[in-house]
C-alpha cells in the first residue's frame, strides 16, 4: 500500500511539473500578462531570468525522480531476491529433511524385514520341532487295536482307532501347522 502511494505521488509530480520536452522552456500560462498578486507587474513566467531558474528546476526534479524511481525498482528487486531466496533456502532444507527421514524409514523398514525373516525363520523352526515331538508321542501311542475295543461299553467311551492307544470319547489330538 505505502509503494503505490509512493507511486501515486510521483506520478502526481511528473504531470504537475509537465511532459518535459527535453530542451523545450515551459510553457507561458494562458492568464492575462498582469499579475494579480502586483498591480501592473507582468507575470513571472514573462522573465528569462525565471525561466532559467525553472527548467533548470524541472531538470533537477526530472531527474531526482528517475533517480528515485530506481531506487525503489532496485528495493522491489531486492525484496524479491530475497523472497526467492528465503524460498529456496526453505526448500534445500526441506529436501535434507525429507533425504534424512526417508533414509530413517528404509533403515526401519530393513531392519523390520529382517526381524519378521528371523520371527518367520523362528516359528518354523518350532513348528518343525513340535511336528517331530507330535511324530514322537505318536510313535508312543501306537498300539494294535485290542479285544477291549470290541466291548460295546468300551466303543462308547473310547474312540477306538487302530494303530493308537483308546482316546477319551470326543478328544482330538493337536494339529501342528
Amino acid at each position: 500500500m505505502p509503494r503505490s502511494r509512493l507511486l501515486a505521488a510521483s506520478f502526481a509530480c511528473v504531470a504537475l511539473a509537465g511532459c518535459g520536452g527535453g530542451e523545450e522552456r515551459p510553457a507561458a500560462p494562458a492568464l492575462p500578462a498582469d499579475s494579480s498578486w502586483v498591480p501592473g507587474q507582468g507575470a513571472l513566467t514573462r522573465s528569462q531570468a525565471y525561466l532559467a531558474i525553472a527548467s533548470k528546476a524541472e531538470a533537477r526534479g526530472e531527474r531526482l525522480l528517475a533517480s528515485h524511481l530506481r531506487r525503489l525498482e532496485l528495493i522491489d528487486a531486492r525484496r524479491k531476491a530475497a523472497r526467492e531466496k528465503k524460498r529456496a533456502d526453505a526448500l534445500r532444507r526441506y529436501r535434507l529433511e525429507r533425504a534424512r527421514a526417508l533414509a530413517k524409514y528404509r533403515k526401519a523398514v530393513a531392519k523390520a524385514e529382517r526381524e519378521r525373516a528371523r520371527q518367520e525363520r523362528l516359528l518354523a523352526k518350532q513348528r518343525a520341532e513340535a511336528r517331530r515331538r507330535l511324530r514322537e508321542l505318536l510313535e508312543k501311542l501306537h498300539v494294535e487295536k485290542g479285544r477291549e475295543c470290541e466291548i460295546p461299553e468300551v466303543q462308547r467311551q473310547f474312540d477306538c482307532v487302530s494303530g493308537r492307544q483308546p482316546l477319551p470319547e470326543g478328544t482330538k489330538l493337536p494339529e501342528i501347522p
